[in-house]
């Protein structure tokens, strides 16, 4: 189900959907997507926009075959992004972009996924791309260039993780992870286009935590996350 806040009550959105990892994502016009699996379906990853209250597919709403752990992102005129990861590819990471009424991708394989991805773009239009490598359990971070993938930094959590979220500042990536490093405490790092450094200390908490979640909040950094120890 989706639902949304009235200023009094919790109001339904639309119709109700079969399937998991159900994610709602807002346009730069506010303008509500949404992603899920469908279960009617085979599981298939299916996008959807608020149209009249309507959850109206794009295009014939499958961004992929058996695709999942799927994010989305949004270029300056709203071009809708999704990265995931393809089941029936061997876990690969592939995007696709919505664009003249059908789902196309975007430059080949970003290789393997061991855990989710992340995408984001930057304030001047570059797409990234954060992927869990499968082989290391890093986060290896990719920026389209001319069309085609290029890796612009890997190992950028410096440890092994899962749990990791992206955000943008500007031209500054922002990532917020796990690091197993340090006991499962929170990391921060940023990526200005071409080196990456901690975002205020080693760690950001005194406890391990999970699921950290980052956003950009009038300039500064925010981040939510599970404290672990409690």
């Amino acid at each position: 189900h989706a639902m949304k806040w009235d200023g009094s009550s919790w109001q339904t959105v639309g119709d109700a959907f079969s399937g998991p990892e159900t994610k709602i994502f807002l346009d730069h016009d506010d303008t509500p997507y949404l992603l899920h699996r469908d279960a009617s379906g085979g599981y298939m990853g299916m996008a959807h926009r608020l149209e009249n209250n309507i959850w109206t597919p794009l295009g014939d709403g499958l961004y992929s075959g058996y695709g999942y752990w799927h994010e989305m992102a949004f270029d300056s005129n709203n071009t809708p992004y999704v990265s995931y990861t393809d089941y029936n590819d061997g876990d690969e990471v592939y995007v696709s972009k919505f664009e003249n009424g059908s789902w196309q991708r975007v430059g080949e394989s970003l290789g393997m996924a061991y855990y989710y991805t992340e995408i984001e773009f930057d304030s001047e239009d570059n797409l990234y791309v954060a992927n869990n490598n499968y082989t290391t359990r890093n986060i290896d971070l990719f920026r389209l260039e001319n069309g085609a993938w290029q890796c612009v930094a890997e190992n950028i959590s410096g440890c092994q993780t899962e749990k990791f979220d992206v955000a943008a500042n500007g031209t500054d990536i922002i990532i917020a992870f796990v690091n197993q490093n340090e006991s499962n405490k929170l990391s921060v790092v940023k990526f200005d286009g071409e080196m990456w450094e901690p975002v205020g200390p080693t760690t950001c908490t005194d406890t391990q935590i999970n699921n950290p979640v980052a956003c950009i909040n009038g300039g500064n950094i925010e981040v939510a996350f599970t404290d672990a120890d409690m």
